[in-house]
């Protein structure tokens, strides 16, 4: 039945876990799109973008350095230039006499990255405004192209409204100069990442940017070309005008810039001819401020020294990057956000199915390789192609997938916790299940591949067969007659009782008040429980104490010695006695392995009974009473009888064979009485009396008691002492008992003027003494239950020595009583008598040390 039970719940579980499985990725696929499309993780989209623009930068194919005369120079006025040449702005004839001075070793084309809207002020000669016209004219002159900037402007400040281009005043915008913009695209953190090439109104010539213009001087129109066709624009434009709109041509990505793809020369070396003409010949010279307080400053990431650039160092970083692009690099790209949120959507359906059947750990480990593998993924995409896939949407997919699962399989498994049967947790009955081999417990619990259902099933399957071990063990104490206990730790560190029989319940009722056999909440601890009881200790108990007090919580210890193994006797407050034991519930294992530690509540549990001595007491009165019958009353008539035998055989001659046989029956009566009642009293544990005896002094007094009946029969008796003292731990009655059996058995079964030997020898840790006869042997179906009561040899020498079948049964049982053993050899091959019977007997030796210990 509750492997039913266990199946129906892993069919449960496995339906959830598809619908929860889908549903975690339907909702994070959900997020994932919100977030991408709108624009949410846009902040951090730039952020990996600026990152992976210099990590990306050494993985792209090598391209050689530029020669000096490919790299751009910069012509910069800086605060050097201001200090030599004066105050900004300079007149227009000083730039002039810069044209005239770089026309003497023409450059391959020159860029003012400053716009000149205003008319000239100053006078060369004092007489005219010839200011502008001379640089006009200096621009005319030159044998190379001169591009001048124009700046945009917005007339009204709704966004998409009408831009107004601010161009060079005359006579600049009549000279052969050609236009470009210097207008830079910032994104929403207003940083510099990318610059259109060209920007213009629909249906005209578009304008370059500067540096567009300075790579590919044709691309910038001359001034008439471009601004000519736009003077009316202004009159005609309206807001349905499709000429009316403002376009953006071609983005371009930037290259990261370092300060070796440029040259530097201060303005003032140039117009002072400090600095030689060749250093300008061919190149691509721009013209910028970067002294301080002049220019645009732009925040960019393309710039490794700095992330504050001037304008002319942006104009730099896009000549820059096309050159990089004619070397064959690809141009970097943004790819459209539907790829980035393919890329969470598969993530995240990859990950829920990974999830499903991998454990914890492995889990995070899965977590993690997908957010290195994604993110790498990106890098080496952004660096071979150009094309960037940003991996923060796949990232947050991931994150947010394993988050949900967690919380998922955290419900799932509270949801049992508070579902399933209320079972202790470190109960010993769980301990005691969990050594069960799997060929005796069997494992029938259904197989699932997500480690969480697996275990959650494991442990429905343990809960079913708890309760089931619990119900049987109930019913096992139910059957014992005495109080048992299974008692289990407690969170205060205590034990508790766990399970009780009817019996134990009936105890706890009449000696503990505060016990409720109706509420089980409230389980007494040991130490509660065994409050009314006070032990009572025999001497050598105390002596094991050491002289330390007596707590009831000494009888868990694991490393107690033997004289607590057979319980502690307690009186009650009412006077009943009883007797303590109790037994630690641990793996068999443990038994071997386990230090001697004296942990005093073990953490699997124990076993506690009590067992009523007065019921014991009652049985002992009675046995008592039953052998001084058979030691007195069933013993006089047999007496009296052989007597009796004796007084008529005397006068009845002609019946003597009847009467004689009489009489040994009779005497085969008196003997089996005294066999019975000395093996019952060898049975009694207390009637043992132990001390230190010499076993070659036992030997020597048992032949002197056979001597008489082997003497009649002309039987000798040979015994052969050890040279050491053989001490042994023994009731001296009784061991002279049984070795007085095994002698007389041996007369009784010699032939006449026959030789027995009594042999004592030393093994390791024992004393032994062989008893060897000289009769025909005992057959091998006998040996098998020779020390069983009334069995007896079928091939005695004579038939009326045949005894009672007790005496070997009250050896065997002596010697058990004293660690020993004996074991019969039959027929045995040693000389003289090689069909005779042998009695090995063995018993424990008694060491100095344990004898001072005594």
């Amino acid at each position: 039945m509750s492997q039913v039970r266990t199946s129906i719940y892993a069919q449960m579980l496995r339906r959830k876990n598809r619908w929860r499985a889908a549903g975690v990725a339907l909702v994070v696929t959900l997020l994932a799109a919100a977030c991408v499309f709108s624009g949410v993780i846009e902040p951090l989209d730039r952020w990996f973008y600026d990152v992976a623009l210099h990590s990306a930068a050494p993985m792209r194919a090598t391209v050689p350095q530029p020669e000096s005369k490919e790299r751009p120079l910069l012509i910069e006025i800086n605060e050097a230039s201001l200090t030599e040449l004066g105050r900004w702005p300079w007149p227009r004839s000083v730039h002039a006499n810069l044209l005239n001075r770089l026309n003497q070793a023409p450059p391959k084309v020159v860029g003012f990255d400053i716009v000149f809207a205003q008319p000239e002020t100053q006078s060369v000669n004092r007489a005219t405004n010839d200011a502008d016209t001379l640089f006009a004219d200096a621009i005319n002159r030159a044998n190379f192209p001169v591009v001048l900037a124009t700046i945009y402007e917005r007339m009204d400040a709704k966004v998409g409204g009408r831009t107004k281009i601010i161009r060079p005043e005359a006579p600049l915008d009549q000279s052969s100069a050609r236009l470009a913009h210097i207008h830079a695209s910032i994104d929403p953190d207003g940083a510099v990442r990318r610059l259109y090439l060209q920007e213009g109104y629909a249906g005209f010539v578009p304008l370059p940017y500067l540096g567009y213009a300075l790579h590919t001087p044709r691309a910038a129109p001359r001034s008439d070309a471009a601004l000519s066709p736009l003077k009316a624009l202004p009159e005609l434009a309206r807001a349905d005008n499709a000429t009316d709109v403002w376009q953006l041509h071609r983005p371009n990505y930037l290259y990261p810039l370092a300060t070796s793809d440029f040259e530097r020369i201060s303005y003032a070396d140039v117009v002072r001819g400090r600095t030689l003409p060749e250093q300008w010949r061919g190149r691509t010279v721009l013209v910028s401020t970067t002294a301080a307080g002049l220019g645009d400053q732009y925040v960019s990431p393309v710039y490794s020294a700095s992330t504050i650039m001037p304008g002319g160092d942006i104009v730099l970083a896009l000549l820059n990057t096309l050159r990089l692009q004619d070397q064959g690099l690809p141009e970097l790209r943004w790819a459209n956000e539907v790829w980035a949120f393919l890329a969470a959507m598969l993530l995240s359906i990859a990950l829920v199915l990974s999830f499903r059947v991998s454990s914890l750990s492995r889990q995070t480990l899965v977590l993690m390789l997908a957010v290195a593998t994604v993110t790498l993924t990106s890098l080496l995409l952004f660096a071979r192609t150009g094309w960037f896939v940003s991996p923060m949407a796949s990232v947050m997919a991931a994150i947010l997938t394993f988050a949900f699962w967690l919380l998922l399989r955290l419900q799932t498994v509270l949801a049992f916790g508070l579902s399933s049967p209320a079972t202790p947790k470190n109960n010993a009955l769980g301990n005691l299940l969990a050594w069960l081999p799997s060929s005796e417990a069997g494992d029938h619990t259904p197989r699932s591949r997500d480690p969480v259902d697996a275990h959650l099933l494991r442990l429905a399957s343990q809960s079913e067969a708890h309760a089931a071990a619990r119900n049987t063990l109930s019913a096992v104490l139910q059957v014992l007659p005495d109080a048992a206990f299974v008692l289990a730790p407690q969170t205060d560190g205590h034990s508790g009782v766990w399970l009780a029989n009817d019996a134990a319940t009936r105890l706890m009722v009449q000696h503990l008040t505060a016990f409720d056999a109706l509420n089980a909440a409230k389980m007494p601890s040991f130490a509660a429980l065994m409050q009314p009881f006070q032990a009572l200790l025999t001497s050598e108990q105390l002596n094991v104490l050491a002289g330390h007090p007596f707590h009831w919580q000494l009888l868990l210890r694991r490393n107690l010695p033997p004289e607590f193994a057979s319980g502690v006797a307690a009186r009650s407050a009412d006077g009943a006695r009883f007797l303590v034991k109790t037994q630690a519930l641990q793996a068999p294992a443990a038994h071997t392995s386990a230090p001697a530690a004296s942990t005093l509540l073990p953490s699997q549990g124990f076993v506690l009974s009590l067992l009523d001595l007065s019921v014991s007491q009652q049985l002992a009165a009675q046995r008592d009473a039953s052998l001084q019958f058979l030691s007195h009353d069933l013993r006089s008539p047999p007496a009296a009888i052989l007597a009796m035998l004796e007084l008529e055989s005397v006068q009845h001659t002609h019946a003597a064979p009847l009467l004689k046989r009489i009489g040994h029956e009779a005497q085969r009566t008196l003997d089996l009485a005294e066999g019975f009642v000395q093996l019952s009293r060898a049975e009694q544990s207390e009637v043992y009396n132990f001390a230190p005896y010499d076993l070659n002094d036992l030997a020597i007094e048992a032949a002197d008691e056979l001597w008489a009946p082997a003497k009649r029969r002309g039987i000798r008796i040979d015994t052969k002492l050890h040279d050491e003292v053989l001490l042994v731990h023994a009731d001296r009655t009784m061991l002279w008992r049984a070795i007085v059996n095994l002698l007389s058995n041996a007369v009784r079964h010699s032939p006449e003027n026959a030789l027995i030997t009594v042999t004592l020898h030393k093994t390791a840790g024992a004393a032994a003494m062989h008893i060897q006869d000289a009769g025909s042997g005992i057959a091998p179906a006998v040996l098998t239950r020779l020390f069983q009561r009334f069995a007896q040899g079928e091939t005695s020498t004579q038939h009326h020595a045949q005894g009672a079948g007790l005496g070997l049964a009250f050896v065997k049982t002596v010697l058990e009583h004293h660690g020993g053993a004996v074991l019969p050899v039959s027929p045995c091959t040693n000389d003289p008598t090689p069909n005779g019977t042998r009695f090995e007997l063995s018993l424990p030796l008694l060491t100095l040390q344990a004898l001072n210990e005594k």
